[in-house]
């Protein structure tokens, strides 16, 4: 049996076990790989509200990160691992243990045990969350949300909210990206603002997830970079930096990771542009004030009766606008979601649209007539941000 058939019989196993639901877990082992101190692949299943996924754990010589893929993304992933970088692999089941073994001479075979496991653990996921912000963190107390002795004002609960859900979900897009596995990152928040959530971004990578990283704030109004900096630097965050500026003219070179959260108008498209151009792995908006659509749709004659009050004109020039970026990123290679940033009943401006590079994606020509097809249907010229990538 040769090494590549030995991987397709040790593969078909671990589908296998998946399928009768027999797989307690699994591993793959011997790296020989490029990523700095990798030692090895820790496969399990869990059920999330999205249906059963794979939950593979890299186990570092120092830390260990954790990735949850769909099943079939999972086990190509294994796939690939085992035929060029992994040298072992075990398989544990209810049924029996397997395990695939490679010699001094890089050949390969497959051992069958006694199972080593008579029960299957327990696949929930329902496990009670840590709050990801600390409220007795002392930027929250200088930016007026919280006292001096750590507690939450009674008129800032809201926003407080607002900071963990946001670091919530920036923690779950993140570790879905390839720039989960990379020792240092690079973060651009573009229209900073008041950064109460720049700051949170910096506690959150380099104080709980200890990885070293760079965050730069883009802000036009300079009294509020003046007093970011400064904060920043009562705080000792060393390496969150405030730039007085456009987001047109920032600089996001290198960046791993691109935030802007209520940039007005066609100015979250400037922030997606320069997402785009520089394929910056994550991608995370909450746009708002979407004018540009609805000063130019001219919608056809059967789409009047839709359009005829004003209200139901605006909201649906939000919808389009938003739906036509998510488009895009997807044409562009993204893995695009748009989801409820908070509830509604606290902001009118809650959607999110978050995007994770797939770095084998080449461009998609079928998401591009659907962009078409929307612009025709509901009489849009342009939405600005295809000015910006197609002209």
């Amino acid at each position: 049996m040769n090494n590549d058939t030995t991987v397709k019989t040790f593969i078909s196993l671990l589908r296998q076990s998946i399928e009768n639901d027999t797989l307690v877990k699994a591993q793959v082992s011997k790296y020989r790989g490029k990523v700095k101190d990798l030692e090895k692949l820790m496969i399990s299943l869990v059920e999330l509200k999205d249906g059963l996924k794979m939950s593979i754990k890299y186990r570092f010589t120092t830390k260990d990160m954790v990735k949850n893929f769909s099943i079939e993304e999972g086990i190509d992933l294994i796939q690939e691992s085992l035929r060029y970088e992994f040298g072992n692999g075990n398989i544990y089941t209810i049924t029996g243990d397997y395990q695939m073994l490679k010699n001094k001479k890089g050949h390969r075979r497959i051992v069958q045990h006694a199972p080593s496991n008579a029960e299957l653990p327990s696949r929930s996921h329902d496990k009670k969350k840590n709050r990801v912000v600390e409220s007795s963190q002392s930027y929250l107390y200088h930016l007026g949300i919280t006292t001096k002795e750590g507690q939450v004002k009674a008129n800032k609960n809201d926003k407080f909210r607002q900071i963990n859900k946001f670091i919530e979900i920036v923690e779950a897009v993140y570790k879905t990206s390839d720039a989960y596995l990379q020792e240092r990152l690079k973060v651009v928040d573009m229209g900073s603002g008041k950064s109460y959530l720049t700051f949170a971004l910096y506690d959150y990578f380099v104080n709980k997830q200890k990885i070293p990283t760079k965050i730069t704030g883009i802000e036009q109004r300079t009294e509020l970079v003046d007093f970011s900096n400064q904060l920043a630097e009562d705080c000792g965050f060393k390496k969150l930096i405030f730039e007085q500026g456009t987001i047109q003219e920032a600089n996001t070179r290198g960046a791993d990771i691109l935030v802007a959260l209520h940039a007005c108008d066609t100015a979250t498209d400037d922030a997606l542009f320069q997402a785009l151009q520089n394929k910056i792995e994550v991608i995370i908006v909450a746009p708002c004030c979407q004018h540009y659509v609805r000063k130019i749709m001219d919608a056809p004659e059967h789409m009047q009766p839709i359009v005829k009050n004003g209200i139901h004109k605006e909201r649906l020039a939000v919808t389009l606008t938003d739906n036509l970026r998510a488009l895009t990123l997807e044409a562009f290679g993204y893995k695009t979601k748009v989801i409820e940033f908070i509830d509604a009943e606290h902001t009118d401006k809650n959607v999110m649209i978050t995007a994770v590079l797939d770095k084998k994606a080449t461009f998609n020509e079928r998401k591009l007539e659907e962009i078409n097809k929307v612009k025709v249907n509901f009489g849009i010229k342009d939405y600005y941000l295809d000015n910006l990538l197609f002209e």
